[in-house]
């Protein structure tokens, strides 16, 4: 029922109340009125609350589907409306840092997965995909700055047991774990 008609509703009977007189009606009138509408505005809560529930188990299922699928594209935009609309929810940001890492986008994994951290700092998961993402990063720039290096290069020696010591330490892991 509409707010308006409710009103309406409450106007005629506090209207008939008045009319009759005495006191103790017009409170029963008047408290009984402010409880009715209370229980609306509750149960019209609710229900939009159930409906908003039901559409996010939906868009949760579709992006799940999407992502079992391997359809990474699809999974990844549904996700990322997830996490628009429902920051709070961590899996979605761990789903979500799982695709790009998968894609090799490393540096919005990085991003998705610091952005999870915020809304919940307790997540091992996204601690550990973050690290398992930062320290292939930092394989990888080593990589890159052995090979553009000259041999003479001063730092070149210390880049080099960095690397080295980073692939003895990393072993294959996958970021979906």
């Amino acid at each position: 029922m509409s707010r308006l008609k409710q009103a309406l509703q409450l106007l005629k009977v506090l209207s008939v109340a008045f009319f009759w007189g005495g006191l103790m009606r017009k409170i029963i009138v008047v408290v009984f009125a402010a409880f009715v509408l209370t229980g609306c505005a509750g149960t019209q809560t609710q229900q939009m609350q159930q409906q908003s529930d039901g559409k996010l188990r939906e868009q949760l299922e579709k992006a799940n589907t999407a992502l079992q699928e391997a359809r990474l594209m699809d999974a990844e935009v549904l996700y990322s409306n997830i996490s628009s609309d429902h920051p709070e929810l961590p899996d979605v940001w761990l789903k979500l840092g799982n695709i790009y890492a998968r894609q090799g986008r490393n540096a919005a994994a990085i991003r998705t997965y610091s952005e999870g951290l915020k809304y919940q700092r307790n997540d091992g998961k996204i601690w550990y995909n973050l690290a398992v993402i930062q320290t292939k990063v930092a394989i990888e720039t080593l990589e890159d700055a052995s090979n553009i290096l000259k041999a003479d290069n001063a730092y070149l020696p210390r880049i080099q047991l960095l690397h080295e010591s980073l692939l003895d330490v990393s072993r294959p892991v996958s970021p979906d774990q």
